[in-house]
């Protein structure tokens, strides 16, 4: 039997459930039936809908399954919204879950790492843009993380990305590497795009797109502020005269945002 599916969310205000799920989804609907109803079409056959229902509203709660839960999350938390709630089951199937303005919950769910990983083939990749790199939020900035290192494997060097979505976002939470239970990198910062206002030791650093941000000795304080929305930041690392190891730290941040360690 052949059959189309039609899931429906019930909300209060229409035009504000429109912007979110514009966001949440990626594009614009599908499908306006009438004034107070929109659909998306999330595979063939399979279709989302919002409809302007208040006094049914926030009761609907949808399960979508999506081939990569780490990628869909973070080009979701790059339009702004992040999971109310992220848990892995006892079978080691992994769900975001979201709720709109009113309620209704859209969790997304997602293989076990290690049948992801399979999926995806064990090689890292040769070559991707920032936007194929997984987000995560991280407990000492207000920017978003890009494990850059981890996603290509590479085992000489440390780098990341952060992206400060407002003016005004922390990039760089202030620190320096002096304590010698911290890893003892050297750091050079680049300003990828948007604009930073870096601190190095007291001193104030305007840091366009293209800028340079040297942090050679282990005892330098550094931090970094968005003065741009979009700000993006990118930062090598590594000790001076040592083989690269990845930091507990780092391990930890990856475990926390549900992504396998490369290499293991």
């Amino acid at each position: 039997m052949a059959v189309d599916l039609f899931a429906g969310s019930p909300v209060r205000d229409y035009e504000q459930a429109v912007a979110w799920y514009e966001r949440l989804l990626g594009s614009e609907p599908s499908v306006l039936p009438h004034a107070a109803e929109a659909v998306w079409e999330l595979a063939e056959h399979r279709f989302l809908f919002v409809v302007e229902r208040p006094e049914r509203a926030g009761h609907a709660i949808h399960t979508i399954f999506v081939h990569d839960l780490d990628a869909t999350v973070s080009e979701i938390a790059a339009r702004g919204i992040e999971p109310a709630e992220r848990e892995t089951y006892s079978n080691g199937v992994r769900k975001a879950t979201y709720r709109d303005p009113d309620g209704n919950e859209i969790g997304l769910g997602g293989a076990p790492l290690a049948a992801a990983a399979e999926a995806d083939v064990e090689e890292a990749p040769v070559s991707d843009t920032l936007a194929d790199i997984p987000t995560a939020a991280v407990p000492y900035a207000d920017a978003r993380w890009q494990p850059i290192r981890n996603h290509f494997g590479l085992t000489a060097f440390g780098m990341n990305a952060y992206t400060g979505l407002r003016a005004g976002d922390r990039i760089i939470g202030e620190h320096d590497h002096s304590s010698p239970e911290d890893e003892q990198h050297q750091e050079l910062y680049f300003v990828h795009s948007g604009r930073a206002r870096f601190e190095v030791d007291g001193a104030v650093v305007d840091a366009p797109a293209g800028t340079f941000v040297s942090a050679r000795d282990v005892a330098t304080r550094r931090s970094a502020i968005a003065e741009e929305d979009n700000t993006v930041v990118l930062v090598v690392g590594a000790e001076p005269g040592a083989p690269f190891e990845i930091t507990p730290a780092e391990r930890e941040e990856l475990s926390d945002a549900g992504l396998p360690v490369r290499p293991a």
